[in-house]
């Protein structure tokens, strides 16, 4: 199911399909490893919604919402976006 990070639920899997955008924060979303093929898991969701914990390429990463909402994602799970993480 294709989905934004910002929709998966704690302990999701998904692989980036692309980021959103050309803003300098879609470069820096590039450079921290958000490239089409990369698998990533959703560690952790605040309490509040925001910042989610999302760990890929052996390292961890706390992302806001509005940066997961860019983020374009392929998940193995057809019921995905019903909980969020992010």
């Amino acid at each position: 199911m294709r989905t934004r990070l910002s929709r998966l639920r704690p302990g999701s899997r998904a692989i980036v399909l692309r980021t959103e955008g050309h803003s300098a924060l879609s470069r820096r979303l590039f450079a921290l490893g958000f490239v089409p093929g990369t698998e990533l898991f959703c560690e952790r969701l605040s309490p509040f919604g925001s910042p989610m914990l999302v760990s890929l390429r052996r390292f961890r990463v706390a992302l806001r919402r509005g940066e997961g909402e860019r983020i374009f994602v392929e998940t193995g799970d057809e019921d995905e976006n019903h909980s969020t993480c992010g």
